[in-house]
């Protein structure tokens, strides 16, 4: 459910073209659907990008998962500091990815 209100939500906003919505909501699904872990989201992020990488993904296709991953935790979830290390480890929500703070 969250992943379409994030589609509608990249339309409705106009953060990326209507072709492309559905490749972002696909790069987030898989980034949420791996095994969650201790490390803070930019390492999770920076990880996930890499393996694109070594995987074979075309060249564009790396770029384009970084960026839908920062709109999906920027700006649709509200995070701040997104790519950077997080301070301090707090439990974390269904999504795999610590709560925002009170």
């Amino acid at each position: 459910m969250m992943l379409q209100q994030c589609a509608e939500f990249l339309l409705r906003r106009r953060l990326v073209r209507e072709r492309e919505a559905p490749h972002c909501v696909r790069w987030v699904r898989r980034f949420l659907n791996r095994p969650a872990t201790d490390e803070p989201l930019a390492d999770r992020v920076r990880k996930f990008c890499e393996e694109l990488e070594r995987g074979g993904s075309a060249d564009w296709q790396v770029p384009q998962a970084e960026r839908a991953l920062e709109i999906y935790f920027r700006q649709f979830r509200g995070r701040t500091g997104w790519l950077e290390p997080a301070a301090a480890k707090g439990k974390r929500g269904p999504d795999g990815v610590e709560p925002l703070g009170p």
